[in-house]
């Protein structure tokens, strides 16, 4: 038996475990969207608190802000907390530090992203395969029965509709996991926006801080 023969016995067992595939993909393409837009929302939160005792100005002191930026799991405060030890540690490049820093919050918002990114590009190619496999089975069947009568004909093209719907499953899956990429992608970019300021305005407090209190 030669590779094409192969190839075309198991594409003759039809689409239906691409289907499948494709709704185990959908499963967990919903599951990550929960979980990220869930820990945005929470970062979102821990990073408005970090913000309102950076930007207290004089009704909090540094000490309190040192402390919530140890304690406090956001990117501001983690960014804040990373410059603080390169100055005790009288580091030169703090920017290169706080670019560093950036880049390892970046990494961590965007955990799972590259999963809904994968789906949203390579679903509807699933999708294609299983039509491709379908089709081949209906005109296999053509080719061993011919077509003699209306019923035939009629079954032919049921079994060709049929082929289309793995297509469309498989654009169904991709269009919220594309949708959903793009704004998490946006909502990380404000995220790191939004520590970046709040980092800045604690390194200001910072410097008065290691000379007193604020």
């Amino acid at each position: 038996m030669d590779l094409n023969d192969l190839f075309l016995r198991l594409a003759l067992n039809g689409s239906e475990w691409v289907l499948w595939l494709l709704v185990a993909i959908s499963v967990a393409t919903a599951a990550v969207t929960v979980e990220r837009w869930l820990a945005y929302r929470g970062v979102s939160r821990l990073e408005a608190q970090m913000a309102e005792l950076v930007t207290g100005g004089g009704s909090y002191r540094w000490t309190q802000i040192r402390e919530m930026a140890g304690r406090l799991d956001a990117p501001g405060a983690r960014l804040i907390g990373r410059v603080m030890r390169a100055r005790r540690e009288r580091a030169d490049n703090l920017d290169l530090i706080l670019e560093s820093a950036k880049t390892a919050e970046k990494v961590r918002l965007e955990h799972n992203l590259a999963f809904l990114g994968t789906v949203g590009a390579n679903a509807p190619f699933i999708g294609l395969l299983g039509t491709v496999l379908e089709i081949l089975r209906v005109f296999n069947l053509l080719g061993e029965q011919g077509v003699a009568s209306a019923a035939d004909a009629s079954s032919i093209m049921t079994g060709i509709s049929e082929a289309l719907v793995a297509t469309g499953v498989g654009l169904i899956v991709a269009i919220p996991a594309t949708v959903a990429y793009n704004a998490f992608l946006k909502r990380v970019g404000a995220l790191l926006s939004r520590a970046e300021e709040t980092a800045s305005v604690g390194l200001e407090y910072a410097g008065v801080g290691e000379g007193g209190s604020v």
